[in-house]
């Protein structure tokens, strides 16, 4: 359509896009999201109940749109906070998601919506209170390692960013945990693993990359402390055990066994 339509919009000055419509509290979420990234997960909560409180205020707000809105900013915190369930992917994290999607989808009124919305937000972090046992820093530290353990990641900059020593930080983690943060890393690299050799869609020597190592001698050491039996043991073991159960297997993509 020519700029000169009729019907045409006029641009933005200096060329930028139009705001999106207010039928939903974005500034919020923008809010909740910039809380996230700090790890102050108290500001993220108190943002996400404030933009729930909103809702009700957009009054050209459809409850189709707004709930896909809020399943999707559901689905990405769920991704960070809460990455045994989600942030890994799988069968059960896609149903989890695609019910999330539909309960919100089926409220009939922006206050049904707004309601089934806090409730998932409370949900989420409920785990993470006070209530849980844990100190807030030792919960804003394992939601860090939780969103960067793939990659190489030390004490001084976990400490760093929730804003502890990392001699504080070390031994707080370990007496509330029970375990360092090494070895937290270690945990969840080798809990990924061990999902993605029972999936059998990646080599081993791809799995041990994609879940954080640079080479394959390390992620071998590892997962034999962790599992005891090498990655190839393990895979085979989780097949032979489906076989006996289903009483068949469909075959490995060429390859999948992976090479040492």
């Amino acid at each position: 359509m020519s700029p000169n339509h009729p019907s045409a919009k006029p641009a933005a000055a200096g060329g930028t896009p139009p705001s999106p419509p207010r039928i939903y509290p974005w500034a919020r979420e923008r809010e909740a999201i910039a809380a996230l990234r700090r790890f102050d997960l108290e500001e993220c909560r108190r943002a996400l109940i404030a933009l729930g409180a909103e809702l009700e205020t957009f009054t050209g707000a459809a409850t189709g749109p707004t709930a896909l809105l809020l399943a999707d900013l559901l689905s990405r915190l769920r991704s960070t906070l809460s990455p045994e369930s989600e942030a890994e992917g799988g069968a059960a994290a896609e149903a989890a998601r695609a019910e999330r999607a539909q309960r919100l989808g089926n409220a009939p009124t922006l206050a049904a919506l707004r309601a089934g919305y806090t409730l998932e937000v409370e949900s989420l972090f409920r785990p993470l209170a006070s209530g849980s046992g844990l100190s807030p820093g030792v919960v804003r530290a394992r939601a860090h390692l939780d969103l960067n353990f793939r990659q190489r990641i030390g004490l001084r900059e976990v400490a760093k960013a929730v804003g502890l020593s990392p001699n504080y930080l070390s031994s707080l983690f370990r007496k509330e945990t029970g375990a360092t943060v090494t070895g937290y890393v270690r945990l969840r690299r080798m809990r990924l693993a061990e999902r993605l050799l029972v999936e059998g869609n990646r080599t081993i020597s791809e799995i041990a990359y994609v879940v954080g190592y640079q080479n394959y001698r390390d992620f071998h050491r590892n997962f034999v402390r962790h599992a005891g039996r090498s990655p190839r043991d393990f895979q085979q073991r989780c097949r032979a055990e489906r076989q006996s159960l289903w009483g068949s297997v469909p075959e490995a993509e060429p390859g999948s066994g992976g090479a040492l």
